[in-house]
């Protein structure tokens, strides 16, 4: 039989023994191992944390308030005030209140004291100037004038029924015929009508207007009396007698201030007349004009036709004599 392949040759012993057989790694190679064996670190508590010291090293610290001196309003209390002046009414006594405690007597100066009240003052020159505007518009006067020359002629128409109705055949002759005068004056007349009831609504907001400022004039009035009696209290307060021309200057402020309230108080009533005129104005064109005079005429310009007797005229002037009452000048 053919002979098989030759066996490896057994190496020869040379005392070293053969090197041990390699492996790849499976995982990251160890890391060294230290000769020693490792202890575990011991735990140590943290010490309790110290309440925070506020340091001073990144600059100095910032002041919870400002320095200096806090300053106030005068402290008046309304019972003071009243124990001042016992005639005050209540209203009147807190109104002074609180413009001395809106007033601090540091800073208080001369420039304050000369201007006191001035703003009220000036208020008071404008609302006057506001009201005889009002009172005196044209259309006002015009609308006078035109009552009055319709009241004129139909006096003049009255006049002549009268005359007419008078005993005596001498006196009916003389006496001029009341309806062809009617007539003659009946365009004039009902011109007249019409300017007059146009001018109803400007005089009716005009009394409106008027009525508005007399009362702006009222609420002013306590302002300007509050401030003189503030004045007063302020001379007495701030700036006693001795101290400069402070003391003076306050109570001159409170003499001028008394005198426009004096004077706001006693031209009320020419204020209140003025609203009454323009009311009764625009009253008597209601009545007298656009309701009564159209009624008349209706009953006149029939009588003209139908020969009137003297009941008839009789009667007839006296409603005329009623409309005139209406139509009275202003």
């Amino acid at each position: 039989m053919p002979p098989g392949p030759a066996a490896p040759a057994a190496p020869a012993e040379t005392g070293v023994p053969p090197p041990a057989p390699t492996r790849l790694p499976s995982a990251l190679p160890a890391q060294a191992v230290p000769a020693a064996p490792l202890r575990s670190p011991r735990v140590t508590a943290l010490p309790p944390e110290a309440p925070a010291v506020p340091s001073t090293a990144s600059g100095p610290a910032v002041p919870r308030q400002l320095a200096g001196t806090a300053r106030h309003g005068m402290r008046l209390s309304v019972e003071q005030v009243v124990q001042r002046f016992p005639a005050l009414a209540t209203a009147q006594a807190e109104q002074v209140a609180r413009l001395l405690q809106g007033t601090v007597a540091e800073t208080f100066t001369r420039r304050d004291a000369a201007d006191w009240g001035v703003p009220a003052q000036r208020r008071y020159g404008e609302l006057v100037e506001q009201a005889l505007q009002l009172a005196q518009q044209p259309a006002v006067q015009t609308a006078q004038a035109e009552l009055r020359r319709l009241h004129a002629v139909l006096a003049e128409v009255s006049q002549a029924i009268e005359q007419q109705l008078q005993p005596g055949l001498l006196a009916r002759w003389r006496a001029a015929d009341p309806w062809q005068l009617l007539q003659r004056h009946r365009t004039e007349i009902d011109q007249l009508r019409a300017a007059l009831g146009q001018a109803v609504p400007l005089l009716a907001a005009q009394a409106e207007a008027l009525a508005g400022v007399r009362r702006d004039l009222q609420a002013l009035s306590a302002d300007i009396e509050a401030h003189g009696l503030a004045a007063t209290l302020l001379g007495e307060r701030i700036a006693a007698p001795g101290q400069g021309d402070m003391h003076q200057l306050l109570l001159g402020r409170a003499t001028d201030l008394a005198q426009t309230h004096a004077h706001v108080a006693g031209t009320d009533p020419l204020r209140a007349h003025a609203g009454e005129q323009l009311a009764d104005l625009a009253g008597a064109i209601r009545q007298a004009v656009l309701l009564l005079l159209p009624a008349w005429l209706e009953k006149a310009l029939h009588a003209r036709h139908v020969a009137p007797t003297p009941t008839l005229a009789r009667r007839l002037q006296q409603e005329l004599d009623t409309l005139l009452h209406s139509l009275r000048p202003t």
